[in-house]
């Protein structure tokens, strides 16, 4: 019986692949092509894919894994990071086992990381969206928060982005997560 179980719940996470494209194709290398972070000043200041920009390889991250960090003068910054695992059952195992929100408390503060809903219907497998403000409890309504996460798992792609540094409105953020659900649904 068990093993009915493990295998109909495997199958169910299998079934949820997407089709097969690189990390490349899913990140952004330009913030301008992110309406909500258009004209805000973000400049690229890290990136790491396993091939530093001369093209040669570093071996500072695993294959299928991208992360690209933006940053602007006023102390905005955004960081987005992509993977491709082999499946989606690993890309479960790590969704489940690598949980950011514990990282955004460090961060913020015991306590003043909350959850929020996207004001969109997000096609993701499964996610996480969350907000917090140093030293102080989010308002029940999250106007803004300094601080933006999203986490999510899409068959064997996860993504994480991460707003940060100023005050942000919630339509910002939901704005992101929309171009990204969209963009992987396109890709």
């Amino acid at each position: 019986m068990a093993a009915v179980l493990v295998g109909g719940f495997l199958w169910r996470v299998e079934a949820s692949s997407r089709h097969d494209i690189s990390s490349e194709r899913i990140a952004v290398d330009d913030p301008s092509a992110i309406p909500a972070l258009r004209g805000r000043g973000l400049k690229t200041k890290y990136r790491a894919d396993g091939v530093d920009f001369a093209g040669r390889k570093t071996g500072t991250r695993l294959p299928g894994e991208l992360v690209i960090d933006w940053y602007a003068d006023n102390g905005l910054s955004f960081h987005q990071e992509v993977w491709k695992l082999e499946s989606p059952v690993r890309a479960w195992w790590k969704f489940r086992s690598e949980d950011p929100k514990p990282k955004f408390e460090r961060e913020v503060g015991k306590g003043l990381v909350r959850d929020v809903e996207s004001t969109h219907k997000l096609r993701a497998d499964s996610h996480q969206y969350f907000c917090g403000n140093a030293g102080k409890s989010v308002e029940p309504e999250f106007e803004d928060c300094q601080l933006w996460g999203y986490w999510a798992r899409y068959g064997q792609y996860l993504i994480y982005l991460e707003l940060a540094g100023v005050r942000e409105p919630k339509s910002s953020m939901d704005s992101i997560v929309q171009f990204f659900d969209d963009r992987i649904q396109r890709e």
